[in-house]
């Protein structure tokens, strides 16, 4: 796989850019084949899990309730990054697509945190109000990830590698960079899309999703309470699209083994 930007400079300009998006997206969605079709699957469990959440019934109290539509706010938020990172990735920019990932934790981890102190949804709901209210909120969403949250470390780590790429560290310079001698000099070029190629778009595509099948099995702990009796059915949504995940994950690894493992 080979993106338009190596061998185009016309791609550095706004109108060659956007052609160049073009050309790349069709390149990656050529290239991930049936795989690219996960990103909709995982698109249909975000929307499916919002579908069995009740916020009203037996046993659901107003704070309950309130709390429950936050973290349906959230859980659409990330539905969102799940579709505009992954549209980033596919078209070539793997380090602005982490910048969707790692916001799509966050929000499954407001929700989480909104679980644990319900009074906290109002909190969040008002820290539009004023420059206070967004202060008290800045304040008291701190402690994201607990250690005695399993699932939040899990999703911490990662939080902390979209932050090592997104923030203007050379990790994240790296990929737009290349380097190349002419003569007795050496000429550096920079390139607009930092997605290498090969099949590194199929490797990044899983990590995106499988970072995303863990925030989803967050959300299903957080709205447990609202989903009673349709949980199991949920569940079994979920374990079906994850176990279609790992089929093509091992597919992509059994096509590119690790070179890590390579025999010397």
């Amino acid at each position: 796989m080979e993106f338009m930007e190596r061998n185009a400079p016309a791609a550095q300009t706004f109108d060659g850019l956007i052609e160049a998006e073009s050309q790349n997206l069709q390149t990656s969605m050529t290239a991930l084949g049936s795989t690219a079709e996960l990103i909709g699957d995982f698109q249909g469990l975000y929307q499916s899990l919002a579908g069995f959440v009740r916020l009203s019934g037996d046993g659901i109290t107003p704070e309950r309730a309130k709390a429950a539509g936050c973290a349906l706010l959230l859980l659409m938020k990330c539905r969102s990054d799940l579709l505009l990172g992954s549209l980033n990735l596919l078209r070539g920019y793997q380090g602005n697509s982490l910048r969707f990932l790692r916001g799509a934790i966050e929000a499954c981890a407001f929700a989480a945190r909104i679980k644990r102190h319900p009074h906290l949804a109002d909190v969040w709901l008002h820290a539009v109000d004023g420059d206070a209210e967004y202060k008290t909120f800045r304040d008291k969403f701190t402690n994201l990830f607990p250690d005695d949250d399993v699932l939040l470390h899990g999703l911490h780590e990662l939080f902390d590698q979209c932050s090592q790429v997104i923030h203007n560290s050379v990790c994240s310079m790296a990929g737009h960079f290349s380097f190349r001698e002419v003569r007795t000099q050496q000429a550096v070029k920079f390139n607009v899309f930092d997605l290498p190629e090969g099949p590194v778009v199929a490797a990044a595509l899983c990590f995106t999703l499988g970072a995303h099948k863990r925030i989803l099995t967050k959300f299903t702990q957080v709205l447990a309470d609202n989903m009673k009796a349709d949980a199991p059915t949920w569940q079994e949504r979920l374990n079906s699209v994850g176990t279609n995940l790992d089929y093509h994950r091992e597919k992509w690894k059994a096509a590119f083994p690790d070179p890590r493992k390579a025999t010397p």
